[in-house]
């Protein structure tokens, strides 16, 4: 290749570099902004009435937490925190699955801060004391949408956090190896 058109290659490769690295930063920032769920006392599964308490020491612990922060981190922009809804039918819905459905619930001792990020807006800070997943309901791939959480009780909702096959039927695998 003679000197011009090499020249001419590097000033287009420059130039294709210097009007990309925009975006190549916008995603490196809005990547570093995972949601990470603070660790919990314990977790339990529940599967049609049946439940188990999972410790630290459990290796589906970890498991569970990673699947549950990927689905949080993988929810559309959509996002939203429905803190206004009734307490007592939050809680009878969370009842309502536990006895019904395959489901998971974190515990913590104690109301616990973490931060989420929704819509690419400011950090939200919200405290947790217990959060609850439905996983799956009648048929395998009827996946639930949303988290219910609240500092003492169930008083806040996360609606439409992703449902991705791959993370869901982890889960599902995991609440029927404990509850064999």
């Amino acid at each position: 290749m003679n000197t011009r058109k090499k020249v001419m290659v590097v000033s287009i490769f420059s130039m294709v570099i210097a009007l990309f690295s925009p975006l190549i930063y916008q995603n490196i920032q809005l990547a570093s902004k995972s949601i990470t769920i603070p660790k919990p006392k314990k977790v339990v599964v529940y599967n049609n009435g049946k439940n188990k308490a999972i410790y630290e020491g459990n290796k589906n612990f970890d498991k569970i937490l990673k699947l549950i922060c990927e689905r949080i981190n993988s929810t559309d922009s959509l996002k939203k925190v429905s803190n206004s809804e009734n307490k007592n039918l939050l809680l009878d819905e969370v009842n309502q699955a536990k006895n019904s459905w395959r489901c998971i619930e974190l515990v913590y001792d104690n109301p616990t801060s973490f931060k989420l990020n929704l819509n690419n807006d400011a950090e939200e800070q919200v405290k947790i004391k217990k959060a609850f997943f439905l996983i799956s309901a009648e048929a395998t791939l009827d996946f639930g949408i949303d988290m219910i959480y609240g500092e003492d009780e169930y008083t806040s909702r996360l609606v439409s956090i992703k449902t991705e096959d791959k993370i869901m039927l982890s889960l599902l695998r995991i609440i029927e190896q404990e509850l064999l």
